[in-house]
């Protein structure tokens, strides 16, 4: 071999074993650092708050329409034409006041008028027929509410009837006033279930006088089912499901701690443990859903149970 062919042969060598050098310099710079049996070591950013005991309130949403406590048809005592009507809708009338009048007269034959008497005081709140109309015995000329007292009559399906009683407290609210509720209870339960709604009605009336209502109203009704006081809670959003199972993550010296936990009630973001979770625990309020048993976290921020920070 010459001597030009050896130094071309030297120098290939000495490139080979730079490059070697320098792969395996690399691959020990970008080698992740490794922790128990070889796994990626990862630490989980996390935010927490604390599990309280207080009360929860379970309840449904209804719809129900504003009518007064009493409202009573008024019948005539003669069948015949409707003559006269001494009233318009809205009218105040005094019990006994004369509010229309009907001429029972057939061919040929002529009576006298037969007065149309209010049996309650109130106020006219349906005026159905015009002066004209033919008018029976069963027919009610007109209806008169006592418009000082207001109710709500609304309807409640089948599987909530054993939740209710007389008394059970519901929160009514109108678009005429968004953001005010008006107290209100049940005073009556009807003792049959309707075949073909499967619901039952229900009478609410208002814990106090609220003037500025009038009869007729569409009302959005919060009905409570089930109340519960000294019970765990935690917002929803702490619980994960994992499998067949519901858990929390307790943080506990710089770990997650996954923990089985049962669930109630669930009630506007918020949750009862009935098993679990103790009292003023510190649980994973976001991140939660990244989290494995045993897992290193960094927990960011503690927010109180009652919305504030730490």
């Amino acid at each position: 071999m010459g001597k030009k062919a050896k130094k071309i042969l030297t120098i290939g060598l000495i490139i080979i074993l730079v490059l070697v050098a320098l792969s395996a310099y690399l691959r020990k710079d970008i080698k992740p650092k490794q922790k128990g049996r070889g796994a990626a070591h990862t630490v989980f950013t996390v935010e927490t708050t604390r599990s309280i005991k207080g009360e929860i309130i379970d309840y449904v949403k209804l719809n129900g329409n504003v009518e007064p406590v009493r409202n009573i048809d008024i019948y005539p005592d003669t069948a015949g034409k409707l003559s006269k009507l001494l009233v318009a809708l809205g009218d105040s009338v005094r019990a006994g006041q004369i509010v229309a009048e009907i001429d029972p007269s057939k061919p040929g034959l002529s009576y006298a008028l037969s007065p149309v008497r209010s049996t309650i005081t109130g106020t006219i709140t349906s005026l159905p027929y015009e002066v004209g109309a033919t008018i029976s015995l069963t027919t009610a000329v007109t209806t008169v509410g006592d418009l000082s007292l207001l109710q709500i009559r609304t309807e409640i399906a089948e599987p909530y009837v054993g939740k209710i009683q007389i008394g059970t407290p519901a929160d009514a609210s109108f678009v005429a006033w968004p953001g005010k509720t008006f107290k209100t209870h049940i005073v009556e339960i009807s003792p049959v279930v309707s075949n073909v709604t499967r619901t039952i009605s229900l009478k609410l009336e208002f814990d106090e006088k609220h003037p500025e209502l009038r009869a007729g109203m569409f009302a959005s009704i919060k009905l409570v089912t089930e109340t519960k006081k000294n019970v765990i809670l935690v917002p929803s959003v702490c619980v994960v499901t994992r499998g067949e199972g519901k858990y929390v993550f307790i943080a506990q010296d710089n770990k997650a701690v996954m923990t089985l936990v049962s669930v109630g009630l669930d009630v506007d973001g918020v949750a009862e443990i009935i098993a679990g979770l103790a009292e003023d625990a510190e649980i994973v309020l976001r991140g939660q859903n990244l989290l494995d048993d045993g897992v290193d976290i960094n927990v960011i921020n503690k927010e109180n149970p009652d919305g504030g920070k730490n």
